[in-house]
């Protein structure tokens, strides 16, 4: 994605440092830095591209590169100053299993009593107490090229850290 021409006046003026990009990003982490080259996806709001997060202003060279770092980039949080507990649930567990063990996870972390009800999740009850963190679907219809594609270039071993495994 090229830069528009608000993007290239602030790169000829050399104010990269000083642009104030949309949603908080700096320059050279994001393509349009700012909402005037932006395309608005009605519904989505600016449309922009995230970019490596090491300054060289180099786009990802695929989304499954992109997701890795964002679950690396998630996971770390974990890590931050002040965190005092991480609970990396993913949201197909929460809808199939309930809120429940994240909220007595989140009771014992904090010492508070939650104000809410846990929901109960979708599935049934035998598939709902089972450990979190196992494939949970299997799709039969995808192409093969597509499995053997995803096999090759995924990390699956960042990809396991939350949860997700190759097909074997």
């Amino acid at each position: 994605m090229e830069r528009g021409p608000v993007d290239r006046n602030i790169a000829n003026a050399n104010a990269r440092r000083d642009a104030d990009c949309i949603e908080g990003y700096s320059f050279g982490d994001v393509v349009p830095c700012t909402p005037g080259d932006a395309g608005v996806v009605e519904g989505l709001g600016d449309a922009k591209y995230e970019l490596r997060p090491d300054g060289s202003e180099r786009a990802y060279s695929s989304v499954i590169e992109l997701r890795r770092d964002k679950i690396l980039n998630h996971l770390s949080v974990a890590d931050f100053e002040g965190t005092r507990a991480f609970f990396p649930y993913r949201f197909e567990d929460l809808n199939s299993q309930g809120t429940g063990g994240l909220l007595k996870s989140l009771e014992e972390a904090t010492g508070f009593k939650a104000r809410c009800e846990a929901t109960l999740g979708r599935a049934p009850k035998h598939l709902r107490e089972r450990r979190r963190l196992k494939p949970i679907a299997y799709h039969d219809d995808l192409p093969d090229d597509y499995i053997q594609w995803m096999s090759q270039y995924v990390d699956w071993e960042v990809e396991s850290q939350i949860g997700y495994f190759p097909r074997q």
